[in-house]
């Protein structure tokens, strides 16, 4: 017998396929800043998130609310033009919906992008920064509770939780490319923590003064989509 969870993913996987007319194998998460990179794409089909049997529009600025669908150079994948957060209001399950269906429709290759806060004093606005690992604080994971197994295993490996090919391939990337000239690029690993609001002057210099052992950069929306990827075994960067 299937499961709620497993009849809402049917029924939103069955919604998008029937609009969809390929097979799409990578897809795009994209964050706040980064919804445009979706209206590039070539024989594209939107679908609004508000008409997803089970998805909800985002209500953050800079967060389109779209899935789009289409092709890069002939490469055919999807973009999310945003994302919901916890932080507005919805469960962890939900926030993680998007991303399950992903994989439901055969995504093997799954790009998160998102803006976050500096911590290094190094770091500039509108740097690129590449991430390889993260330090969960929000106390959340969208993991527990009942693990089904079509879910992936209880217990994802973590070691090495974004793909080392693709960031390499990104850091290439961007590297040669002349599209932000006089940015920088860092490697490095990232602290998540609930939001809702901007952070305290106190909080921050906190943050910078503990960096060496945590992280380069914190935020609040790309963790909890990615440890749902990692458990359904999609590599992520």
């Amino acid at each position: 017998m299937l499961t709620e969870l497993q009849c809402h993913l049917s029924e939103a996987t069955i919604f998008i396929r029937d609009q969809v007319p390929f097979q799409p194998h990578l897809a795009f998460t994209l964050g706040s800043g980064l919804s445009a990179f979706a209206d590039k794409l070539t024989r594209a089909t939107r679908i609004p998130f508000s008409s997803i049997p089970y998805f909800f529009a985002p209500t953050v600025e800079g967060h389109g609310g779209n899935l789009v669908a289409g092709y890069i150079q002939d490469v055919p994948v999807i973009a999310l033009q945003g994302r919901v957060h916890y932080y507005e209001g919805h469960s962890p399950e939900s926030v993680v919906f998007p991303t399950r269906v992903l994989a439901q429709l055969g995504i093997k290759s799954l790009v998160l992008t998102n803006a976050a806060g500096g911590l290094s004093p190094n770091m500039r606005p509108g740097d690129f920064m590449i991430i390889k690992d993260h330090i969960n604080l929000t106390g959340m994971n969208p993991l527990r509770g009942p693990n089904p197994d079509f879910l992936g295993p209880r217990f994802p490996d973590m070691s090495e939780p974004y793909d080392p090919k693709m960031r390499t391939a990104l850091a290439k990337a961007l590297v040669s490319s002349s599209t932000r000239p006089g940015s920088t690029l860092t490697c490095s690993r990232r602290r998540p923590w609930l939001a809702g609001s901007l952070t305290t002057r106190s909080r921050f210099s906190s943050s910078r003064s503990s960096r060496p052992l945590f992280a380069s950069a914190c935020g609040a929306s790309r963790a909890t989509g990615w440890r749902s990827a990692r458990s359904i075994a999609a590599y992520t960067s």
